[in-house]
């Protein structure tokens, strides 16, 4: 594996983290606004 591929890798597998901790500090949120 060359390192530009193992950079690439590691950039996906940080912008998927981000989102599910995106989606987990919203669903958070709105459950704190609900109730």
């Amino acid at each position: 594996m060359t390192n530009s591929g193992y950079k690439e890798g590691t950039i996906i597998l940080y912008e998927i983290y981000s989102r599910v901790v995106t989606k987990k500090v919203v669903f958070l949120l709105e459950g704190s606004f609900f109730y």
